[in-house]
């Protein structure tokens, strides 16, 4: 998987890559590929979430308990697209991991889809079509979601 923040390493998870040929995919091993690039936005998203405040090591811990949760989901969801089942598997994970927030962050003022939109595209590397692909939205609203998001933290700092 690439670090480059071009959401490459990703395309294996879109609904374009997989189309009608599902249980093909399934079939010929490629579970590896989807758990590879599964396992490296899990855990870019649960760091992304948790790492500053509950550290490395619990954002960590909590992506490899949400694998395997995703990749069953992934496996058997056939409504919608893997990135998105990925995505929504581990928003729950995350959620459960974090009992409450106590310290205040920039990010608080954020709405959810502003916040989901920042860390999708900043921390995880997606592209606007891919966030907008997991998030279940359109590319405009991704976009202006982050434009928003952005001029909020820039108005704060």
């Amino acid at each position: 998987m690439t670090g480059d923040g071009s959401g490459a390493a990703y395309r294996v998870l879109e609904r374009g890559a997989w189309g009608a040929r599902r249980e093909e995919v399934m079939d010929r091993g490629a579970l590896s590929v989807l758990r590879d690039a599964s396992r490296t936005l899990v855990t870019r998203m649960c760091r992304a979430e948790l790492g500053s405040s509950l550290g490395t090591s619990v954002a960590d811990s909590v992506a490899a308990q949400v694998l395997p949760a995703a990749i069953a989901a992934m496996v058997t969801d056939r409504e919608r697209s893997p990135l998105r089942v990925v995505y929504n598997e581990t928003v729950l994970g995350v959620e459960a991991a974090r009992p409450y927030r106590s310290a205040s962050t920039p990010m608080d003022g954020l709405s959810r889809s502003e916040r989901d939109v920042l860390v999708l595209r900043t921390a995880v590397g997606l592209s606007a079509a891919q966030a907008g692909e997991a998030l279940g939205c359109s590319v405009e609203k991704v976009r202006l979601d982050q434009h928003s998001a952005l001029q909020k933290l820039r108005a704060s700092a």
